[in-house]
């Protein structure tokens, strides 16, 4: 696998573990090159292939929450695609989910690439 995005909830639950950076380490152990751990508002974590970092999320008004983990696999996998360097891609998951959560509309209101892009200009 060269990427397994998950959030803590989700990677305990796959390795039975009570705490995710033991289930991180024995996915690691497993095979998994690159491990993704989604945490809310915490942002993620980067494990694995000589990796380890955390990315810091955003401070913003949260109306919704479905499809926040979606939105994130998608601007992760969006900025993967875009050839950007690993943490610069969670950034960008970072972004979308935090953006898609403070829309009134949710899901209904995700943001475009515009609108991703100038909410990564702005610091926010």
């Amino acid at each position: 696998t060269d990427f397994l995005l998950g959030n803590t909830h989700e990677l305990c639950r796959l390795t039975g573990r009570s705490d995710w950076e033991s289930a991180v380490a024995d996915l690691l152990e497993g095979g998994a090159r690159n491990l993704i751990v989604k945490r809310g508002h915490q942002g993620a974590a980067i494990r694995g292939s000589g990796s380890a970092g955390d990315v810091p999320g955003f401070s913003v008004p949260a109306n919704v929450s479905v499809g926040a983990g979606d939105a994130f696999n998608a601007g992760f996998l969006f900025g993967v695609h875009r050839g950007l360097p690993l943490e610069r891609a969670v950034l960008t998951g970072n972004a979308v989910a935090a953006l898609l959560v403070s829309a009134k509309r949710g899901v209904l209101d995700a943001p475009t690439g515009e609108q991703v892009e100038s909410f990564l200009a702005s610091g926010a």
